[in-house]
């Protein structure tokens, strides 16, 4: 328990510093404050979901599987899912791996879960 507690209050740490990075970096007016997004890009998406994924599942080989970010307009979330990879050939060839849904304008983190 006091592990998890740990691992938890350390991804809240990561993620309260790439969103100030993020934000330190964007010029803001009062007039833009509105339009700012903490996860601009599929890059920092995959980025964030490896920082988290990574602590709250230690156990798990993430060099098996590929990272791929999809983004939501109609919510402003990025999903981002881990697919398992063929040794063969490097291609996908299936879920199984961690997936997790981060808010865009806020990265705040929403769900996370194992995919079946």
């Amino acid at each position: 328990m006091t592990k998890m507690i740990i691992i938890i209050g350390s991804v809240i740490i990561i993620i309260i510093s790439i969103v100030i990075i993020v934000m330190a970096t964007q010029i803001q007016t009062k007039s833009s404050v509105s339009s700012v997004v903490c996860v601009p890009s599929k890059d920092t998406a995959i980025e964030i979901a490896d920082v988290i994924c990574k602590s709250v599942y230690p156990d798990i080989d993430f060099s098996k599987y590929n990272a791929n970010a999809n983004y939501q307009n109609h919510t402003d979330m990025w999903e981002i899912s881990y697919t398992l990879i063929s040794v063969e050939n490097q291609t996908s060839i299936g879920g199984g791996g961690p997936a997790l849904i981060i808010n865009s304008k806020t990265a705040e983190v929403i769900e996370i879960y194992l995919q079946k």
